[in-house]
């Protein structure tokens, strides 16, 4: 059965790798604050701090979707989450991208994906929801 919370997810991957709210507040440069308000789904983690959590085993995928990274489309999931850290450091907005706004924009890209590959329209359209997104318009 799959959490539908992103908290329950976050705290799920931290306890799976035996760390401490602390210690894997720490591995993302957060503070212990931080990661009780990620685990109470009042806040989202921002991209940095979800890469240090999969350089760590975190299984960043199942903490944004909600989806285990061994499924069969896991492929095109990566692909998405691709394009989403392409686009933001395209942006220079890596900080501003929180757990949310990447699930919402690979979400699209994601479906986009299901039936045909990016054209150079397709990834200025995103560029542009991106900059929408996270206010750097």
């Amino acid at each position: 059965m799959q959490n539908n919370s992103h908290g329950s997810r976050i705290r799920e991957e931290r306890t799976r790798l035996g760390l401490s709210q602390t210690e894997f507040a720490n591995l993302g440069e957060a503070s212990l604050r931080s990661q009780q308000s990620w685990e109470k789904g009042s806040a989202s983690p921002n991209l940095k701090v979800l890469e240090a959590w999969g350089e760590q085993g975190a299984d960043v995928q199942y903490i944004v979707l909600g989806i285990r990274s061994t499924t069969a489309n896991s492929e095109l999931v990566f692909e998405a989450y691709d394009w989403v850290f392409k686009f933001a450091d395209k942006l220079n907005a890596r900080e501003q991208l929180t757990a949310d706004i990447a699930k919402e924009l690979a979400k699209e890209i994601y479906e986009f994906l299901q039936e045909e590959e990016l054209s150079a329209n397709n990834i200025l359209d995103f560029v542009s929801k991106f900059e929408q997104k996270l206010n750097v318009a």
